[in-house]
């Protein structure tokens, strides 16, 4: 069975370190990305309708060979709440691994 769409949800307690959020804590969702071109619109438009005001999305292009680069390079141009990884082909684990960086995580979600 192929996985539709894995992503990792981080919530980061910065409640007041952004002007005009007040004490809304930051959430990350960091989307692991190989191979899913057909996949990856109904999932980053579907992170990116959430109401959440304080919202990151971060995608990580694991060396897929399809459209998938260029369509993650499409969401960060038009929506300023994404940015994208491009990385050589190491696997699931090592794609969150590279999305998460050395950010200070207060609770950490896999989502499938």
């Amino acid at each position: 069975m192929q996985e539709v769409c894995t992503v990792l949800l981080i919530t980061h307690d910065y409640r007041g370190e952004c002007p005009g959020l007040g004490d809304v804590p930051l959430i990350t969702v960091i989307v692991p990305i190989y191979q899913v071109e057909a996949y990856l619109r109904d999932c980053v438009d579907s992170i990116l309708a959430q109401t959440h005001a304080n919202l990151e999305v971060i995608l990580v292009d694991d060396g897929s060979l399809d459209g998938c680069p260029q369509i993650c390079d499409e969401y960060a141009s038009l929506d300023r709440r994404v940015c994208v990884i491009h990385k050589a082909n190491g696997g699931l684990s090592d794609a969150r691994n590279a999305g998460r960086g050395p950010r200070r995580v207060d609770r950490l979600c896999g989502l499938r």
